[in-house]
């Protein structure tokens, strides 16, 4: 069942934590960035291109492609130890906006990539 019919956005189950430890002595900023590696496929081959959604905290959307989108940016740990988990709720974060029609009992996936920059 879709989350939003027009466009259609399917919905997620769980949210989305991504757990990130600094133990930096001379810490600065650090950003997170996702992308993926290549459209949504099926195994037959069948792609849906553009449908991959990235709800950030702020309700700006991002459609996803291969290059990489800033997501999440930190706060200075000031050189001491900090674990960050950074909580997508299911109204935020990774969507599925499918720009055709999925095929039924068809299997799409793709490589997301998370990376840390500082």
């Amino acid at each position: 069942m879709p989350s939003s019919t027009n466009p259609i956005i399917l919905p997620k189950k769980n949210r989305t934590v991504v757990t990130v430890v600094d133990s930096r002595l001379n810490s600065t900023n650090w950003k997170l960035y996702i992308k993926y590696i290549n459209p949504m496929m099926e195994n037959t081959g069948k792609v849906l291109i553009d449908s991959l959604l990235f709800k950030k905290f702020n309700n700006e959307e991002i459609l996803l492609k291969t290059n990489k989108n800033l997501i999440y940016e930190s706060n200075d740990n000031g050189g001491n130890v900090s674990i960050s988990n950074i909580t997508f709720s299911t109204d935020k974060g990774l969507f599925l906006k499918p720009s055709k029609d999925l095929l039924e009992n068809e299997d799409y996936s793709t490589l997301i990539i998370w990376s840390i920059e500082a």
